[in-house]
């Protein structure tokens, strides 16, 4: 049985590692994880090999409510689309040739993802 259950959690990290995603990652002996603010990844892991910024704009959609006068329909709900800024950046460690490196991306300030690339220098 406790072989079953070691294969299983191998298998399943094996997956992880190949799809390149993940939810989480080891830097040092701090666990960073998505949603993580940019400072907290900086007091932990210290500064990244390269950064790269950008702002993207992108549309949200939605409904609001409108108050109609007096006498008709007393509230309506419309469709609403706002054009919002995301500053995005992509920060990327390079803990060595024996190590992955980790791909982190930020939107506004919060790490939403984590991919693994190819071995570091």
């Amino acid at each position: 049985m406790k072989t079953v259950i070691a294969t299983v959690i191998t298998l399943l990290l094996l997956l992880c590692v190949f799809t390149g995603h993940g939810m989480a990652f080891l830097c040092g002996s701090k666990i960073i994880k998505v949603n993580t603010s940019q400072d907290v990844v900086l007091q932990n892991c210290g500064d990244p090999a390269s950064v790269n910024e950008w702002e993207e704009e992108r549309l949200m959609r939605g409904s609001g409510r409108v108050e109609m006068p007096r006498g008709t329909t007393p509230t309506m709900a419309v469709p609403v689309k706002t054009i919002i800024h995301v500053k995005v950046q992509e920060w990327t460690y390079d803990f060595g040739p024996n190590h992955l490196r980790r791909i982190l991306r930020f939107e506004n300030g919060k790490l939403i993802d984590i991919k693994t690339g190819n071995y570091g220098n």
